[in-house]
């Protein structure tokens, strides 16, 4: 069992804690078992503690702006037997040694404790060098939803008999085939479109657990197809929100001619997320590449995740009485859609880490950030806006087309915490 040590004093960021988030941390970072009174630093942040016996603890540190973590320990001589120390080495430390009173550099395991004695009477330097790498995370942004009809279009849509669910509508409004086959084509949020058509057609495409279930009665789904036909519009709504059950007894819809209008159909959903329902009074068009995630990458050291710097142009909206606090739009003139040039299973080369030396004590600052990552990009034309926003990045690795791939330039990413506007998760492509 572990408890919080009682902390006597603390300097660097720590004298600042006035928000109720910082007083929890700071109680959290060194603990005290009960059995035999042994030390754990929790966690690596400037702080000077005395516990319970008497032992006096202070850690150094400028984690994690930096890699390394100095505890001294001085144990009381009164003490009786030594105090057993652990340090807490973080998961993704993965290279981090561990030295005692300046002697040799011992390898330690990450996410594990690393643990000494300290002598009664004696005052112990402890240091842990984390010594992080560069590492690239991938699996960010859109789960995408997973295709199962194999009727595709000259357009390269899946057509489906029913609506696609309710929420997520990214625009909506009369339009032929053609144009919102190339509209969705150029939102990449937008997974496809359901067109509103005179009445219901003959199919009821296999959906969640029933696409699933070889075993199902094909009366007893018959049965239920007609019965869900057969409901009232108010019925339909509700099924549209929330799917069925049901078979495919019949072919897909007919395809309505190049650039016109499913016959009858008066109004266009754009979707965020395919998943076909049985109200058959709607016909609907998915994207064959819906079935790919967006696996943006996001490049991360230590602790701390590194994003696309972008230069920024704050425009007052709306100041508010009486208190004068402002409403603030941001733009940016910077370039901003890139695709990384990086081998996730290999960042090193393409990736360098540098520290900078800044003019100014402020942690993260956006104009003076004290280290970056020179990365390698390159920009994707077709990765356009979206409602005055980035849309959601293409899928990755992204496949580039000739020109794209000979066309690299170097990009600067900087801590998280130093940017306003900024490009966290961003697709990829193998340099």
């Amino acid at each position: 069992m572990m408890r919080n040590a009682s902390l006597i004093a603390a300097d660097g960021p720590l004298c600042s804690m006035l928000l109720q988030g910082w007083p929890k941390y700071a109680a959290s970072a060194l603990l005290t078992r009960v059995s035999d009174g042994a030390l754990l630093v929790a966690l690596p942040v400037p702080i000077a503690a005395t516990l319970a016996d008497g032992t006096v603890v202070t850690v150094d540190t400028e984690y994690p702006l930096e890699d390394t973590v100095r505890v001294s320990v001085t144990v009381p001589a009164r003490r009786t037997t030594p105090l057993p120390v652990l340090l807490r080495v973080p998961s993704w430390a993965v290279n981090a040694v561990f030295s005692v009173d300046g002697g040799d550099n011992k390898t330690v395991a990450n996410g594990t404790l690393v643990s000494t004695k300290c002598l009664a009477g004696w005052t112990t330097q402890l240091t842990l060098d984390l010594r992080p790498e560069i590492r690239v995370e991938t699996g960010w942004g859109v789960k995408a939803d997973h295709l199962s009809n194999g009727h595709i279009d000259a357009n390269g849509y899946s057509r489906w008999s029913g609506a696609l669910p309710a929420g997520g509508d990214l625009h909506s409004g009369n339009y032929s085939v053609l144009e919102a086959t190339l509209w969705c084509n150029a939102t990449s949020a937008c997974v496809g479109f359901t067109m509103q058509s005179d009445g219901p057609t003959a199919m009821v495409e296999e959906q969640g657990e029933a696409a699933e279930d070889e075993d199902e009665d094909e009366d007893e789904a018959d049965a239920a197809t007609h019965e869900l036909l057969d409901e009232p519009r108010h019925q339909h709504r509700h099924l549209h929100r929330h799917g069925t059950r049901g078979k495919a007894r019949a072919g897909p819809p007919p395809s309505p001619p190049e650039g016109g209008a499913v016959p009858g159909s008066s109004l266009v959903y754009f979707k965020r997320h395919f998943g076909p329902n049985g109200d058959a009074r709607w016909a609907s068009y998915a994207k064959a590449w819906a079935g790919r995630d967006t696996n943006a990458a996001a490049v991360r050291r230590g602790p701390l995740l590194f994003a696309l710097q972008l230069e920024q142009t704050a425009t007052v909206v709306k100041t508010w009485e009486p208190f004068h606090n402002t409403d603030l739009s941001f733009t940016t003139p910077s370039v901003w859609n890139y695709a990384l040039r990086v081998d996730p299973t290999a960042p090193i080369t393409p990736l360098v880490f540098e520290r900078i030396t800044s003019q100014t004590n402020v942690p993260f600052n956006s104009s003076a950030p004290n280290m970056r990552i020179r990365a390698l990009a390159t920009r994707l034309n077709l990765w356009n806006e979206s409602l005055l926003a980035a849309d959601e990045p293409p899928p990755s690795p992204v496949q580039l087309g000739a020109a794209e791939a000979s066309s690299t330039e170097e990009v600067i990413l900087i801590p998280y915490g130093a940017t306003e506007l900024r490009m966290g998760a961003m697709p990829w492509a193998m340099p």
